[in-house]
């Protein structure tokens, strides 16, 4: 144990710990950028009259449109003054406290990437990252950190492709779905002379994923074998940033290859980062080895808690979330809402339009929980006018190009569940069959059709 501790608190060079500080601030710069560019403050934030909320935190609300612009500018200043290392805690907790009130503003619009982001600002409050490569710095001579201060970021990426790899070992995505039906819809027949619409070409991809997600973090630690996990890395994440819309997540886990590179790499002395490193550093307290534990724990435990809940978490969503498990479902829903009048039989077809934009409409249809919450909004708006309503859907959906299913009791008053962290049971159960027939289910309702 006393041999594990010294390694730990063994002092390295901080050139990694910096690098990645510059690539991940100049990172967040471009991601605020895009938010300007794109337009999504006004659009997701600004514009729509409701928003989902995170169970526990429906006071959150949306600042208005000139003071949420306001706070991206912030945000993308102080991203630049990270990079530079110029105040670097006060700007990685301005940035945490930022981006944490932006992604509590609008469940909808989780992104799987932006939690990764919230958790790195996190933790790189506490480590040394300034240590080098900072036009400002408390401490510029000491260019080197306690191993641990690496190891915590290394922990932190490393999470994310080996539980995501966790994740992939269920019977879909074992039998290639929905890679399968994804890479044959984004390629023409012609393009890459015919490979991804090969029959085993999305099986073999996501058996490849399942395998690289399991075992990458233990290449990159390995010196030997290193300089191939770097290619693996930059091949697979550049594949995913051409192939699907999924922000800056691919680019930040190419930049984090530098915490993998040995410190004592030339490059890091050619930058000037590589100085004389003392024999051993300061043991941390056993607070901070306690909030280490702890931390390390809680972050193991969490994707694993979909097994908590009974049923097929791609189907019900418990336990979905902050369990980075991605890519991993294709939902097609279809639904209709109806408002009718308590004691009556009156009723009439709601509009989602009247209360959802299409993007909060298309993202609520894929998660049984945002469901039972625009149930809640529409008898809201009702009793506002004065009537008593329930509100019912018919909600059939397709989980990896299935035949659909119903996902709740079309009969039943969908305002009147109440939401839970822990297992409802209005859902319907989901009655597994093998995935992919939706196409040859779609073609049977065609023939019959036609002979008809």
């Amino acid at each position: 144990m006393k041999r594990l501790e010294a390694f730990w608190q063994q002092p390295v060079g901080a050139g990694p710990l910096a690098s990645f500080r510059v690539l991940y601030g100049l990172i967040m710069f471009w991601e605020v950028t895009r938010y300007f560019q794109k337009g999504w403050i006004q659009r997701y934030y600004a514009e729509p009259d409701f928003q989902f909320k995170y169970m526990g935190f429906e006071w959150v609300e949306p600042m208005s449109g000139p003071a949420l612009n306001a706070l991206f500018v912030l945000l993308g200043i102080v991203a630049l003054m990270v990079a530079a290392g110029v105040f670097y805690r006060a700007c990685m907790t301005i940035l945490l406290f930022g981006w944490t009130y932006v992604f509590l503003l609008e469940e909808s619009n989780y992104l799987n990437h932006m939690y990764f982001v919230l958790l790195l600002t996190f933790v790189m409050i506490f480590v040394d990252a300034n240590r080098a490569v900072a036009f400002r710095s408390s401490d510029k001579l000491r260019a080197w950190v306690p191993r641990w201060h690496l190891a915590l970021i290394q922990f932190q990426v490393g999470l994310v492709y080996f539980f995501g790899g966790i994740a992939k070992l269920q019977k879909d995505w074992l039998s290639g779905y929905p890679l399968t039906a994804w890479v044959a819809g984004r390629f023409a027949p012609d393009e890459f002379f015919g490979i991804f619409h090969m029959e085993y070409t999305g099986l073999i991809m996501s058996w490849a994923a399942l395998v690289f997600d399991l075992a990458i973090v233990f290449v990159l630690l390995n010196k030997k074998v290193r300089p191939v996990g770097i290619a693996l890395v930059l091949g697979f994440n550049l594949m995913n940033a051409y192939q699907f819309s999924i922000g800056i997540f691919p680019w930040v886990m190419i930049g984090s290859l530098v915490l993998f590179v040995d410190p004592e790499n030339v490059v890091f002395t050619k930058l000037g980062v590589k100085m004389d490193v003392p024999e051993r550093s300061e043991p941390p307290s056993s607070a901070v080895k306690a909030a280490l534990a702890a931390w390390a724990v809680i972050m193991c435990l969490i994707p694993l808690r979909h097994w908590l809940y009974p049923g097929n978490v791609n189907w019900t969503e418990e336990g979905h979330r902050f369990s980075w498990r991605m890519k991993l479902r294709d939902k097609q829903t279809r639904a209709v809402f109806y408002a009718k009048l308590k004691d009556s039989e009156l009723s009439r077809e709601i509009n989602w339009l009247e209360y959802l934009t299409p993007r909060q409409y298309a993202k609520m249809l894929n998660s049984p929980p945002r469901v039972i919450r625009f149930a809640k909004y529409v008898r809201d708006q009702h009793k506002k006018e004065g009537f008593d309503v329930e509100v019912r859907g018919v909600v059939a959906t397709s989980l990896n190009r299935r035949v659909p299913q119903l996902v709740f009791d079309p009969e039943a008053d969908l305002a009147s569940y109440e939401l839970s962290l822990f297992h409802v049971d209005y859902i319907r159960p989901f009655e597994d069959t093998e995935p992919g027939q939706l196409r040859e289910f779609v073609q049977e309702l065609q023939d019959e059709a036609n002979i008809e």
